[in-house]
């Protein structure tokens, strides 16, 4: 009997073991959102400095006008101002296009340094905590209690397991920078469908085994990670088609659902920042392109971005794969 209570004694102090190294793990990953907090208030800094930009743009702007309504009578010795002024405004409007770009680059690379991290670290520490939980499993079958409480443990292991594979896939999914934008879109479509519970396909024409430059990918993969989002959280879709081709000069991605629509021409500016469409727009102008979207109400939505191949490819003379057939998902 006592060594009944000796053994059952020890199975309880592992299982305790492993509770404590499950919360450390719950601490390293607090500690990795207190450095995404750091990023985002970097983030933050950069967006102050874009905003600090477009508000001399304007003011430029205006004064640009306001000249050019008092000097009409003497255009001809406003010529040189005008000149200046337009340089200015160029200046100005690359200063914001860089630092948009910045922004973004910045964006993309904490996202690839927190997902590693948390891959590394975070993964590795949940593999061994399930390791040890499952051999804690096995030694514990006689005692009904502890086993449940083990299960209960294994559990919470394996969701948290889930969660940090989630959230690695979120922030960067490693197939976009290993095998390229469109199998990386195909698999955020699959997992999109799968976690969501919303049928969608994928099918790319003419471009299997392209790779575009690297910058033109991570832009093309967070729109349609922003459409996506869109559907699941406003459009109540139960279909979704995505479609990434080459038309002619240009790479062209095709998000299409069929769920309720909204009238275009009634979305308030505040409505538009918030359905990330003034940034899916930024986006897509950030890489040479441009993105429209036609929705009808009770009719479903399509957004559309095309790219100019020139401005996508990732070598010097156009595309680098002149594949022909579809291949569909």
């Amino acid at each position: 009997m006592d060594a009944l209570r000796d053994r059952r004694g020890a199975e309880l102090a592992r299982l305790r073991q492993a509770n404590a190294d499950l919360e450390d793990a719950r601490r390293a990953a607090l500690n990795l959102m207190e450095d995404a907090v750091e990023s985002r208030r970097q983030v933050e800094d950069l967006n102050e400095a874009l905003r600090q930009s477009e508000e001399r743009l304007r003011r430029l702007n205006d004064a640009l006008e306001e000249r050019i309504r008092e000097r009409t009578s003497e255009l001809a010795g406003a010529i040189t101002s005008l000149q200046v002024e337009v340089r200015e405004r160029r200046a100005a409007e690359n200063e914001i296009k860089a630092l948009f770009t910045r922004l973004v680059s910045a964006q993309e690379d904490e996202r690839r340094r927190i997902a590693r991290d948390v891959h590394d670290q975070l993964g590795q520490q949940m593999t061994a905590i399930r390791i040890n939980l499952e051999a804690l499993q096995q030694r514990t079958d006689i005692d009904a209690p502890c086993a449940d409480s083990v299960e209960r443990t294994m559990w919470l292991a394996e969701e948290l397991d889930r969660s940090i594979d989630f959230l690695t896939w979120e922030l960067r999914p490693a197939a976009l920078d290993h095998l390229g934008f469109p199998a990386a879109l195909t698999r955020l479509v699959d997992g999109w469908s799968q976690r969501f519970h919303v049928r969608a396909d994928c099918d790319t024409v003419g471009i299997d085994g392209v790779r575009l430059r690297s910058d033109v990918e991570a832009n093309l993969y967070r729109l349609a990670q922003e459409a996506l989002h869109n559907v699941y959280k406003h459009a109540c879709a139960t279909h979704v088609s995505v479609l990434l081709e080459r038309r002619d000069h240009r790479i062209v991605l095709v998000v299409e659902d069929n769920g309720r629509g909204f009238a275009i021409d009634e979305v308030s500016p505040e409505a538009a920042t918030s359905l990330g469409l003034v940034s899916m727009r930024e986006r897509a102008a950030l890489v040479g392109g441009d993105l429209t979207i036609e929705s009808t109400p009770e009719f479903g939505t399509t957004i559309t971005v095309r790219v100019p191949i020139a401005d996508a490819d990732s070598g010097s003379h156009g595309l680098c794969d002149e594949a022909a057939h579809p291949h569909r998902r």
